[in-house]
């Protein structure tokens, strides 16, 4: 129980009788408290009020001062723990059997309560001055084996894992980082550490080659300048190339299938199933943890083919909307997701029509003889068909842009 604070009573009664004269003072300037001194017991009664009201005061404040302490003291308890000794967070099924990625990628992983002492983004560059060096020893290394561990036999996933603790150690030893890659990578992998360090020697003389020629490679045309790289990486990681760039053949395999069907004379449904197979004779066992990866992407490379458009276009509204569910159930999206993407192609017909009728009808007003009053006409016709929009409209044609008078992209747009 907090200690009684002690109040200077006869200042406290006159500041409460001030206070309270104050605010009833009456309009003639008379206050309902003027007779307190020639009546002792109302003196009495009010000055035991302002007493009570002056000590309720006092105990509010010391209940306040004890629930901020209280917090203050249950934060520092809570966060009590260092990052180190938080356990890697589960990794879902559907990312372990997602296929890996190059080691040029993007990676697009989650990021564990470990990683975020090492996130300049969270809290700054972390210097190696900062944070006793076993910390970030042990923070790096529960890292790398909760992204890397069970696939670090793969020599892609070595030079993936070793480009993520390359950044991390550029943050904490922006100076000599290198002189330290070996350490870690043998405290993460013993058993790899050696051919791995072998790999990040052999990776720091590609990456340079690279920097040294990359204005060359640029003034290259396409398919010189990928068969000089591909050249060139085999000369640096021998037979470990196709490996390291494994993601990257499949994806030029892929885009080869692509051209094949947009050239291809078959109909649409063979088309889809010419896909399909393709993409499961190149990702082999990871096919469809690939698709639910890139569902969305690999959607689009198939549906933006001109041929297979032509294949759409051609169908009736019923016919399309059957064959673009079928496809994207071959995909893999479920139900509910069918159920949004069709609504979704209504939505985008409804559209597609009245902006097409749209242009039909500014077309008839342009082609009526000039005047003053045809902007008004032009405005009212905006207005009847694209109500709030109308103006979004307006600023679009006047920069050049009339978004329906392009080719409709079914499934897309």
């Amino acid at each position: 129980m907090l200690p009684r604070i002690q109040s200077n009573k006869p200042l406290a009664n006159q500041w409460f009788i001030a206070l309270n004269e104050k605010l009833f003072r009456s309009r003639s300037g008379q206050t309902a408290f003027s007779g307190i001194n020639q009546s002792p017991t109302l003196r009495a009664g009010i000055l035991t009020t302002g007493n009570e009201f002056i000590m309720k005061v006092y105990k509010t404040a010391g209940i306040v001062i004890s629930v901020v302490l209280i917090c203050a003291i249950s934060w520092i308890w809570f966060f009590s723990k260092t990052e180190a000794g938080l356990e890697p967070n589960d990794i879902s099924a559907e990312e372990e059997n997602t296929p890996s990625m190059t080691m040029v990628e993007k990676e697009k992983s989650f990021v564990s309560p470990a990683e975020v002492s090492l996130t300049a983004d969270s809290a700054g560059e972390v210097e190696a001055s900062e944070t006793d060096e076993a910390l970030h020893q042990a923070v790096i290394v529960a890292r790398l084996n909760e992204l890397f561990a069970n696939r670090i036999d793969h020599v892609g996933v070595q030079l993936q894992a070793i480009e993520k603790l390359i950044r991390y150690l550029k943050k904490i030893y922006p100076e000599d980082w290198r002189e330290h890659v070996f350490d870690y990578l043998n405290l993460a992998f013993p058993e790899q550490a050696t051919a791995m360090y072998h790999n990040f020697l052999t990776l720091m003389d590609y990456k340079q080659w690279v920097a040294d020629n990359y204005m060359l490679m640029m003034r290259m045309k396409t398919a010189e300048r990928s068969a000089f790289l591909w050249e060139k990486r085999r000369q640096f990681f021998g037979d470990d190339t196709d490996q390291i760039w494994e993601m990257e053949i499949k994806a030029e395999q892929l885009a080869q299938s692509l051209k094949e069907i947009n050239a291809a004379d078959m109909p649409f449904e063979q088309k889809v199933n010419y896909y399909l197979d393709s993409i499961d004779g190149i990702y082999d066992n990871q096919a469809e943890a690939y698709k639910r990866a890139y569902q969305q992407n690999m959607m689009d490379k198939f549906l933006t083919l001109e041929n297979v458009q032509a294949d759409l276009r051609k169908m009736g509204p019923e016919e399309r909307n059957r064959s673009l569910t079928d496809f994207r159930s071959a995909m893999g999206m479920g139900e509910a997701a069918l159920n949004r993407w069709s609504a979704l192609d209504r939505v985008r017909n409804q559209r597609w029509e009245n902006g097409r009728a749209y242009m039909q009808a500014r077309a008839d007003v342009l082609n009526q003889p000039g005047g003053p009053d045809r902007e008004y006409k032009l405005d009212q016709l905006r207005q009847s068909f694209f109500g709030d929009e109308a103006e979004i409209i307006k600023n679009e044609e006047q920069s050049g842009l009339f978004r329906f008078s392009s080719q409709r992209v079914y499934g897309k747009n």
